[in-house]
């Protein structure tokens, strides 16, 4: 995606095509519900949960630059975007729906981050959480590379990483991005390392889902969405053929 224009874009499809039919089958009330959406980026998300269910929603992210395009791309008055890290996020009411759409991963102290959401629950809230496992093909997230290897599956997890790191920082096009991918290699978020953050700061998951290749993939490379299934059910499997983990949690 070449323009910021268009990750809106690429995100609103996501929500509207993939996120509200998951919410209704899961049974996640979206009319009437307070929304917060962490990492929300360009904020495409929370516009089509809004023209969905006709409902206000809160967006934060920590770069200013995105939520300054996220204000810009498409003003409206039902979807507010604020600069903010969730630990130091004190709104002046709770959430019935709090997302985290591919962020988990990138955060470092996720159990400070998962005790203040679930601080700001209201009673029979939920959260969605959504990630690519580090050890699946693209858990290394090259695809947003710009040389050959955004279309190198598992080069991220291999020991000579070194060599990589070297190489991205000297020849890529988007050397920018090797500090997040350093960042993402050190946090290593897998799917029994969610389950166990998510066992240790008191949530159940109630929901899990899945892919062998994820929604994403099909708006932004037309390759078709295909649910893990019994891939899904091998844990070893699971974690390096699975594209994208989504999961809904509550409070125990």
């Amino acid at each position: 995606m070449k323009t910021k224009r268009e990750y809106w874009e690429y995100q609103y499809k996501l929500g509207r095509d993939y996120l509200v039919p998951l919410f209704k089958e899961w049974g996640v009330k979206l009319s009437e519900s307070r929304i917060l959406d962490v990492g929300c980026g360009e904020g495409g998300i929370l516009h089509a949960l809004k023209d969905y269910a006709d409902i206000s929603v809160i967006g934060i992210d920590i770069s200013g630059s995105k939520i300054i395009e996220a204000c810009l791309t498409y003003p409206s008055k039902m979807v507010q975007f604020f600069p903010a890290d969730i630990q130091h996020y004190n709104p002046n009411k709770k959430f019935n729906l709090i997302i985290l759409r591919d962020t988990i991963e990138h955060l470092s102290e996720r159990n400070r981050v998962m005790e203040k959401i679930g601080g700001l629950l209201l009673p029979g809230g939920k959260v969605f959480v959504s990630f690519p496992p580090f050890y699946s093909p693209f858990g290394g997230h090259q695809q947003m590379l710009g040389s050959f290897l955004r279309y190198v599956p598992w080069f991220h997890v291999l020991p000579v990483w070194r060599f990589f790191n070297w190489f991205i920082g000297k020849f890529d096009d988007n050397p920018g991005h090797l500090a997040e991918m350093n960042k993402i290699r050190d946090n290593r978020m897998s799917i029994i390392g969610f389950k166990e953050l998510c066992e240790n700061s008191g949530f159940e998951i109630i929901r899990s889902r899945y892919y062998f290749s994820r929604p994403s993939f099909k708006i932004r490379y037309g390759i078709p969405v295909i649910r893990s299934k019994w891939l899904g059910r091998v844990p070893v499997l699971r974690e390096i053929f699975t594209t994208g983990a989504f999961y809904l949690l509550e409070k125990k």
